[in-house]
């Protein structure tokens, strides 16, 4: 019989543990990723295990909508490639975050190996998009964007409470 998840998927709650000392090699953190896959799980740079419910249908339906029109714009400008949210990148500050959509310039993949390609690639896109959800704290998303663009993310203003989009590149600062 299965056992029932420790987090309520409903509530959008996350949970944040301390597991520095454990010293999770990259392919322990996938295989902890793998073997709890109703969740989203990443690692910050200060070694904290973030646990994630998997977003509501609402917003699993708009992140597919900007990923797809990523996608199609990515490969029409051709310059590009695209990432979706299930993509993971082991960032300069060692943290492993997976932003709901991503692109980076096509020679900068190339340069990665193969091998690192099928794992948590050791590279920064060169944009990132976070789709907010309602349980998400303004405060965690501009903390996510930030290491995705290696801490020089200049921000704008904050956004009403009805603008649910936040992305931002490694050029061009923030972008609501």
């Amino acid at each position: 019989m299965a056992r029932p998840p420790a987090i309520d998927v409903g509530t959008g709650v996350r949970v944040v543990l301390n597991v520095q000392s454990l010293g999770l090699t990259d392919d322990q953190f996938l295989h902890l990723c793998s073997d709890n896959g109703d969740f989203r799980i990443e690692m910050s740079a200060q070694g904290e295990l973030i646990i994630m419910p998997p977003p509501g249908s609402k917003t699993g339906r708009r992140n597919t909508i900007i990923v797809y029109r990523l996608a199609a714009w990515a490969e029409k400008d051709g310059t590009g490639i695209c990432f979706g949210a299930d993509t993971g990148f082991t960032l300069p500050n060692s943290a492993k975050r997976g932003p709901d959509a991503a692109w980076m310039l096509s020679d900068r993949w190339n340069r990665i190996p193969e091998e690192q390609q099928e794992k948590l690639a050791p590279v920064c896109p060169d944009f990132v998009l976070e789709l907010r959800s309602p349980s998400d704290r303004r405060v965690e998303i501009d903390q996510r964007r930030a290491a995705a663009v290696g801490r020089t993310l200049r921000t704008r203003p904050r956004a009403p409470a009805t603008r649910r989009l936040c992305a931002c590149s490694s050029n061009a600062g923030a972008r609501r």
